[in-house]
């Protein structure tokens, strides 16, 4: 019910209806109510309130699903500092797991390059383009990514020898993360 209010745009009925549920007996463990919250929040608005209901259910329960949706809410709402933490935290976590994805390394290095840590932001690159080698997908972000580094530290020749291999490693763009 609650996701059919939120698909109507009753965003105050859909939180109700979730709140609800976390209240239940056994609820404050069905991590879906609290998704469901933070979407209502952030489509009303309410960025902060949206993180820390995913903050509270990545405390109820840890995994790195739950950290990469904080890293997401926090990135897209500007704060650096939370998202770097969760993304280091997750690629530490999951260093040599089945749960660890490529684009957690790559957003890892997109924050640091966003906060001025560039030297970092390549040397991860770097570390990671060993692993994912055969990742085409990998290969041209992480080409892009190196790029608006380069870029940023005032080196306009290497950003833009690193712009022209991304592009031409990317065969047909496509809405995708790597684009």
């Amino acid at each position: 019910m609650a996701r059919a209010q939120k698909a109507a745009g009753s965003y105050e009925e859909a939180k109700g209806l979730a709140y609800e549920v976390l209240h239940s007996k056994d609820g404050e463990k069905n991590v879906e109510a609290y998704d469901l919250i933070a979407q209502c929040l952030e489509a009303q608005g309410d960025m902060e309130g949206a993180l820390w209901t995913l903050r509270d259910s990545a405390s109820v329960m840890p995994s790195a699903r739950r950290q990469r949706l904080v890293g997401e809410c926090a990135y897209r709402n500007g704060d650096l500092d939370t998202a770097k933490e969760c993304y280091a935290k997750i690629a530490k976590t999951t260093k040599g797991s089945i749960t660890g994805q490529p684009q957690d390394l790559l957003m890892l290095a997109q924050i640091k390059s966003d906060t001025g840590e560039h030297g970092d932001a390549l040397a991860l690159l770097d570390q990671a383009a060993a692993q994912n080698r055969h990742d085409p997908q990998f290969q041209n972000t992480a080409l892009a990514l190196k790029s608006q580094a380069f870029a940023r530290v005032g080196d306009k020749a290497q950003a833009e020898a690193t712009l022209t291999r991304a592009r031409q490693a990317l065969r047909r763009p496509k809405a995708d993360f790597s684009t």
